[in-house]
């Protein structure tokens, strides 16, 4: 049975044979969760917020002390889609996979918001896509079925438009909100001369107002007194009906913008993030840092943060100047929430982090297998050790992986971890020895080129 990491019960791991290192007391849940990416990022005036899949990571602008914040101290649930600030409240708004939503106080009260999983106007999945903070208490939600307006203070909705399609993002400007979608980008008045409620009331930006035929609109940011719009992925400033170009990236998709600095940032997938300064000089940012961005944002003293989907790529920030040194922040943890067996010995935990579909077959997951040994991870897979490279250094398909059982020899403490593809690997110290058919008596599957084991165990004479 696959095994999950969210939580492991480390005490009844632990307490006998390491008591002094359990921090916990006896019966207490400890978190063990992945920190090997920060996918999305907002700030306050002094804090960074980074969010993983499962909790927030809070970092100190000024000391970068590090704080975390997951299920087991506060949070509602896992599968976090994406996180925003609102400055004027000092709320952290939390967005789920599934639309529910974590407003995070300033006292660190969370009040959930679930009122959405029970729209009964959209049937389906239900899913936010953007957020906007207007003030201290409205905020805007970007949906895949509309627009709604929330009361961050009352924790009530105020509207919501029903539109029939997908709201991609939305934003407020010069007395209209903004909703871009597939079919074009719509606007309707603000200041509660229509009902809004009514998707008939909005308007799709088209040839009269300066927009194409034609269009797939996307990100939206306000800047320098001007709206901008990615139109076909392409950078426009719109003012006075009209769109005037601005930047675009060949074979890349404008993600984001984002002007919470000086500058405007823009970025673009799979890896570009460009900056306009408010002199209208365009740069791009040094790509060591943008790995695949999703968001990032620019704080008080110039420096770029950013978050990407790039595994073991930490907590990345790039220097002042935009030209600076690209610095990673690295928290110990597991390398994901994937485990399908476990080992303990002497205090030692062993996880196997690959796994089987329900038709046993395997399930390619390149995580690879972890220690976790005086309240430290150690990660091992093609990324972090050579030994687990297949023999073709240009292809993964013959790296050692798919790692489904793991056991610990009482006798020597040396380790063993079960490939279903490639075979057993033996862990003694920090040498690392494959065995399969070549090399031991291991056999392929009958019919299959592959070394299959599904199972480890030893005997009672260590065998």
């Amino acid at each position: 049975m696959q095994k999950a990491l969210l939580s492991l019960l480390l005490v009844s791991l632990f307490q006998v044979s390491l008591p002094a290192q359990n921090p916990l007391p006896i019966g207490q849940w400890r978190s063990h969760l992945p920190y090997q990416a920060g996918r999305f990022v907002t700030q306050s005036n002094d804090k960074v917020f980074y969010s993983t899949e499962f909790s927030i990571v809070s970092i100190d602008k000024v000391e970068m002390s590090i704080e975390l914040l997951d299920k087991t101290r506060g949070l509602s649930s896992v599968g976090i889609e994406f996180i925003r600030y609102n400055p004027y409240s000092d709320i952290l708004i939390v967005v789920y996979k599934d639309a529910v939503i974590d407003l995070i106080k300033p006292d660190g009260a969370v009040v959930t918001m679930a009122q959405i999983r029970n729209f009964s106007n959209f049937t389906g999945e239900k899913k936010v896509n953007d957020v906007y903070v207007e003030n201290d208490s409205m905020v805007y939600l970007a949906a895949n079925y509309g627009v709604s307006k929330i009361n961050v203070f009352a924790n009530e909705f105020v509207f919501t438009t029903f539109t029939g399609i997908s709201v991609d993002y939305v934003h407020v400007f010069d007395g209209y909100i903004f909703a871009s979608t597939e079919e074009g980008l719509y606007r309707a008045p603000s200041g509660g001369s229509v009902n809004l409620d009514d998707f008939g009331n909005w308007k799709l930006l088209g040839p009269e107002e300066g927009f194409p035929a034609d269009y797939s609109p996307s990100a939206l940011a306000s800047y320098q007194n001007a709206l901008y719009v990615g139109v076909n992925d392409t950078l426009f400033r719109y003012e006075n009906n009209a769109l005037s170009f601005v930047h675009s990236e060949f074979g890349s998709t404008l993600e984001f913008m984002t002007a919470e600095g000086i500058d405007l940032l823009v970025g673009f997938r799979p890896g570009r993030i460009v900056y306009l300064r408010p002199d209208g000089f365009i740069g791009i940012l040094p790509g060591e840092c943008v790995q695949t961005p999703n968001y990032a944002i620019e704080d008080g003293q110039g420096r770029i943060w950013l978050g990407n989907d790039r595994v073991g790529s930490g907590f990345q920030m790039l220097t002042q100047d935009f030209l600076g040194e690209c610095r990673t922040i690295n928290i110990n943890s597991p390398y994901s929430e994937a485990v399908w067996d476990m080992a303990v010995q002497n205090g030692q935990l062993w996880l196997a982090s690959g796994g089987l579909d329900q038709t046993l077959s395997a399930r390619f997951i390149p995580d690879g297998f972890a220690s976790f040994i005086d309240g430290q991870w150690t990660v091992y897979n093609r990324d972090t050790r050579e030994e687990l490279k297949g023999e073709d250094l240009n292809s993964n398909d013959d790296d050692i992986q798919v790692f489904v059982t793991t056991a610990i020899n009482p006798a020597n403490g040396k380790v063993y971890m079960g490939s279903f593809i490639e075979g057993v690997v033996e862990i003694d110290g920090d040498k690392i020895t494959q065995f399969k058919e070549t090399n031991s008596t291991l056999q392929r599957a009958q019919g299959d080129p592959r070394v299959r084991v599904g199972g480890l165990a030893f005997d009672a004479d260590n065998n």
